[in-house]
């Protein structure tokens, strides 16, 4: 279920993207991929680019799984700006 990518490690994004299709909140209708009535692209690799694009509908989807797989909120990383 993970990918590895050089010099980048787990990829992220897709492993999100197959959970969260697998479980059933990102919808794929052919090559079409979306999530709450909100289009992520056309294909795998354009949902995997809108979910790093968009941070914080990955961070929903991420949410939304994570409670309906029973773990604990996801850590996340303030960024602080100077």
């Amino acid at each position: 279920m993970w990918h590895l990518n050089y010099g980048r490690g787990i990829d992220h994004e897709r492993a999100l993207l197959d959970m969260s299709t697998q479980e059933g909140f990102v919808l794929k209708q052919g090559s079409h991929y979306s999530f709450d009535g909100w289009p992520l692209g056309q294909g795998r690799e354009a949902a995997i680019a809108c979910l790093r694009q968009n941070v914080g509908m990955a961070h929903s989807i991420e949410d939304e799984l994570r409670q309906e797989l029973g773990l604990p909120p996801a850590q996340r990383k303030r960024s602080v700006r100077p």
